[in-house]
């Protein structure tokens, strides 16, 4: 990750336009819980569940960007995604739009999208939809 990125900790929300494009492939049945690990501020989490009977939860590194998320109706927790456990399977819908950066570490160097879902699919109920966003990193 390039160092303007990185001062951003990786921070690359999603725009408007792909988060609609991405709500209208989604339906909702009943009541879900649906879960962002890097939450941000929460807007791409509100544009894949508007109008969706759901319940929010979100995780953001950055305080104050998780001060927002909640204050935006989303149950966020302030702190390292790594850090946090999850009761498997408690989740319909995982959004990740993790940072796209490599490990830094003295051995595997793993890509970050990588590390986030393996760190956090099994949160999914069975037959859950994952959605991970891909390729947004900036310039």
């Amino acid at each position: 990750m390039r160092n303007a990125a990185r001062l951003k900790m990786g921070y690359y929300p999603l725009p408007e336009s792909e988060g609609v494009k991405l709500r209208s492939l989604l339906t909702y049945a009943q009541i879900a819980s649906v879960i962002d690990p890097c939450v941000g501020q929460g807007a791409a989490l509100h544009l894949i569940t508007s109008n969706a009977p759901v319940r929010r939860y979100g995780m953001e590194l950055d305080a104050e960007r998780a001060q927002i998320a909640h204050a935006n109706g989303i149950e966020t927790t302030q702190g390292n995604t790594f850090d946090a456990i999850a009761k498997p399977e408690s989740f319909s819908l995982l959004y990740l739009n993790p940072p796209y950066d490599s490990e830094i570490g003295s051995i595997a160097n793993r890509r970050m999208e990588a590390v986030f879902l393996e760190h956090t699919f099994r949160w999914l109920v069975m037959e859950g939809v994952p959605m991970i966003i891909v390729g947004l990193g900036g310039s």
